[in-house]
């Protein structure tokens, strides 16, 4: 029989977010810096730390992305968007954006959270801020078992209220995991996926005043990096000052371990048909330019 107390891998979800994350903890031989990382993480669903990012590295990789996406302008890209400016994968393409998604600090500060191996699959950088509601990123990509999925942002500049900053509801990781389903909305095709989000969102809105939890901005400091649990309620605020910038990566992570990926936005998961994700192409960590 297994003693779910002292077993990590009992049960095959995060073992920071078991439901004997506390018994667990208490049998283990963690230093106390690094159980209080693990503690707040499983109490709030986020942490922030310092990648102490030079001033060199930040200004190559902007400028490379900058250079990118006027590029992507002249070519009409689908992955440029005139109204909140950001690209897609540049890791493919630009050598400090790929060195930011496998920043050893990232990498082993997910081991800590996790217990197994974190893998970079996708990068999303941010030249202003996005005005994005409040969702869930385990509507765009989930996980069977579920929860081995972590986003992380890295602002690139001093994030200041006026610039859109990230908007976070520290606990609701904790609360279900809610798909179009469940909303009984219908499943979407690729390229209609926007069709019922607005009706996504209005129900998540609903359901923090519910909840009664309250939304708060993140204003963090050029180099910092916070890391979130795929649950997590955030988006981007308003922006107030149109002239300015918020320069950001966003990189998302999936765990070795034989999970299954997929996106719950394309999948009817009541009839067993999910719109597999077959991450393998895209290990960020196996990656050279």
């Amino acid at each position: 029989m297994k003693n779910y107390f002292t077993d990590k891998k009992g049960l095959d979800i995060p073992w920071i977010e078991s439901p004997f994350f506390n018994k667990i903890l208490e049998n283990s031989n963690y230093t106390d810096l690094e159980k209080e990382i693990l503690v707040k993480y499983n109490k709030d669903g986020y942490i922030v730390i310092d990648l102490e990012l030079t001033n060199k590295f930040i200004n190559t990789l902007l400028d490379d992305v900058k250079n990118e996406l006027e590029l992507l302008k002249t070519q009409n890209n689908e992955y440029h968007y005139s109204d909140s400016p950001r690209i897609f994968e540049a890791w493919k393409t630009i050598p400090n954006v790929l060195s930011l998604a496998k920043h050893p600090k990232i990498i082993d500060t997910l081991k800590l959270l996790y217990g197994r191996n974190p893998i970079p699959f996708q990068t999303i950088n941010f030249l202003k801020g996005s005005n994005q509601p409040l969702h869930q990123d385990s509507i765009h990509f989930y996980t069977e078992p579920q929860r081995w999925m972590v986003g992380t942002w890295t602002a690139l500049q001093d994030i200041t209220e006026d610039c859109g900053p990230l908007n976070i509801v520290p606990g609701s990781h904790k609360w279900p995991h809610y798909n179009f389903q469940h909303l009984n909305l219908p499943v979407v095709k690729y390229g209609d996926q926007f069709e019922n989000y607005s009706e996504y969102e209005n129900f998540l809105t609903q359901l923090l005043e519910s909840m009664g939890s309250n939304k708060k901005q993140w204003l963090g400091k050029k180099g910092q990096c916070i890391i979130w649990a795929s649950n997590l309620l955030h988006g981007g605020a308003p922006i107030t000052n149109l002239n300015s910038t918020r320069y950001a990566q966003a990189t998302h992570f999936y765990f070795g371990g034989g999970s299954h990926y997929y996106s719950p936005m394309f999948s009817n998961i009541t009839k067993g048909k999910y719109s597999k994700k077959d991450l393998s192409s895209k290990n960020i960590l196996k990656h050279k330019i």
